[in-house]
This record gives structure tokens, C-alpha cells and sequence, in this order.
């Protein structure tokens, strides 16, 4: 086996990120200066990451790949990115020698995506230049073929796919979305579906139902627990977690008000028997504030106070 190369700029990240073979990392650990790094290791945990604005982020990404596309063929080929490489970045720090970065993207090399409830959403630019935004508690899969992109979704993405003469389809367990090049929001959990396009048009199929429907710009579809479907205008509430950092919920079940507080604060938030979980309310509460976000949410429904322990969440009444 050939000796590694160790001007190798990707050799440290490979190995932090646990893909060296046996043989390089027996080689690498000879290095003198190899004590410097695991003591560099040993205190990343002390390290706080740098501020980083998803939404602000996000859309600096679609903006660049918009700009990108008006340019020549030649330019555009030039800018691609190299889809074979894990997109870490390594911050410098300390005396010594350096650290890890605090933000990553999704592998583009892999087409299976996952974020956890209390998770930051993450984002990533798939093999065919398309990017999605996945929120707490979802997970994904992408597979291009030559006939069709097709996207499998649990939970809720954003999507702002690049233009092709290959259809792009999110497939859900309660639907399906086909689009040619847009960006639209799928959200698909439990017993209910919406579909929201925020450009261009897409195509909306229901599992069990003949109906097609197309949406335009600031249009929306949705399908409950009671096989209704409804089309709407895009309101504050389809968006909010992708631009605001937040979650508004405008006449909605009090059961998903608080599975939506749990997925983004990964809690377990106990029910009361008396409490009427199919009861609606008009409730905004923040993404990034877990107690602010307990109380908009408990006052509202008779709660002055709660005790907290761990993600485990035992609301007190009045």
C-alpha cells in the first residue's frame, strides 16, 4: 500500500471525521507533531463555535446559484462545486495548530439526509444543484436518475430546485410534489400534508385521489386527517420556521402546537387528561428560546408555571 501523503490538505479532517484506513492512521500517529493534535482535540469542547445566521445563509446560497446560472455555460461549469469532498470546514485556533469548525453542510456524496428534534436545520446542495433546507425531527433521501429526481420526505424541507428537463418529485407517504425547477415547501406528518410554492409552479398528488393540483406563486394545498383538501393563499404560519426562526400556528390543534414545541426543543411535554388537545389556538412561539417558547405556549392553555427536568416537561395550572 502506498505511503500517505501527508501535504494532503483533507488528511487531518479525514482523520477527526473517523475515515482514515488502519494504515494511515498507524502512519499518521508516528508524525511528532501528532500529540499537538490530539491535545487540540482534547479541548475543541471548551471551544464555543461562531455565530452563524441559517435563514441569511441560506439565502446567500440560492442567490449565488441564481447569479451562477445567468452566467455563460463555460463560467458555470467552472463554479461547481467537487461533489466527491465532504463539505467540513476547519476553523484555526490556539497556539498551536488548529480546530474544527462548528458548522458543517450535509455530505453532498450522500443521498440520505437526517436532523434530529432540537437540532439546528440543515442544509444541502444536492447532486444536481439543488438545495433543501430540512427542519427538526425530518429526514430525507435523493436519488437522480436519467427519467426523474426523485426526493423521498418525512417531516418538513424546503426546496429551491435547479431548472432541468428531468422532473424533480418529493414523494411523502401522503403524496407526491413534480416540479420542473421552483421552490416550494412540503410539510408531511402523521395524517396531514401542505404544499406551499413560494416560485414558479408545482404539481401536487394526493395518495387515493384523482385530483392534480397546480400551484402558483404564494399558493397552498392541504390535506387532513379527515381527507379534506383545501387550496389557500400562502399564510404566515407556512414559512415560518424557514425565514423567521419561529413558528406561528393560526387556529391550529392544540396537539400539534406542542409536537411542534417538542421536535424543536427535542422536550417531552406531559399531557394532562383533562387537557382538550383537539381545541384550536392562535399561538407564535420562538425557535431559539426554549423558555420563552414554554410560555407562550402554556399561558395560553391555563398554565402559569411548569418544573423542568431534563427534556422532561411537567406543566403546573393556576
Amino acid at each position: 500500500m502506498a505511503k500517505p501523503s501527508y501535504h494532503d490538505d483533507t488528511l487531518l479532517a479525514r482523520w477527526l471525521s473517523g475515515e482514515l484506513s488502519t494504515a494511515e492512521e498507524a502512519d499518521l500517529r508516528q508524525r511528532p507533531e501528532f500529540m499537538d493534535y490530539e491535545r487540540m482535540l482534547g479541548n475543541i469542547g471548551r471551544m464555543q463555535p461562531p455565530e452563524f445566521n441559517e435563514s441569511a445563509e441560506f439565502s446567500r446560497l440560492s442567490a449565488a446559484r441564481n447569479a451562477a446560472s445567468s452566467q455563460t455555460p463555460h463560467l458555470r461549469s467552472r463554479q461547481k462545486k467537487n461533489r466527491g469532498l465532504r463539505k467540513i470546514w476547519y476553523a484555526a485556533a490556539a497556539s498551536v495548530a488548529l480546530v474544527c469548525v462548528a458548522w458543517f453542510f450535509l455530505s453532498n456524496n450522500n443521498k440520505d439526509f437526517k436532523t434530529l428534534n432540537g437540532e439546528t436545520p440543515q442544509f444541502a446542495e444536492l447532486s444536481d444543484d439543488s438545495l433543501i433546507k430540512l427542519n427538526d425531527g425530518s429526514t430525507a433521501s435523493f436519488t437522480p436518475t436519467d427519467t426523474q429526481r426523485l426526493a423521498t420526505l418525512s417531516g418538513e424541507a424546503y426546496f429551491d430546485v435547479e431548472k432541468s428537463d428531468v422532473p424533480f418529485i418529493v414523494q411523502t407517504e401522503l403524496g407526491r410534489v413534480t416540479v420542473v425547477g421552483t421552490s416550494f415547501n412540503v410539510y408531511s406528518r402523521g395524517d396531514e400534508m401542505t404544499v406551499s410554492c413560494t416560485t414558479g409552479k408545482v404539481q401536487v398528488e394526493f395518495n387515493g385521489y384523482a385530483g392534480v393540483y397546480l400551484l402558483t406563486k404564494g399558493k397552498s394545498v392541504s390535506i387532513n386527517a379527515a381527507d379534506s383538501i383545501t387550496e389557500i393563499e400562502n399564510g404566515p404560519e407556512h414559512l415560518d420556521w424557514l425565514n423567521d426562526d419561529r413558528s406561528v400556528f393560526i387556529n391550529r390543534p392544540l396537539s400539534e402546537i406542542l409536537a411542534e414545541l417538542e421536535r424543536q426543543y427535542d422536550l417531552e411535554v406531559s399531557r394532562s387528561p383533562t387537557l382538550d388537545l383537539a381545541r384550536t389556538y392562535t399561538i407564535t412561539f420562538p425557535n431559539d428560546n426554549v423558555d420563552l417558547a414554554l410560555d407562550n405556549v402554556l399561558k395560553p392553555i391555563g398554565y402559569t408555571t411548569y418544573n423542568r427536568n431534563g427534556n422532561q416537561v411537567i406543566p403546573l395550572p393556576i
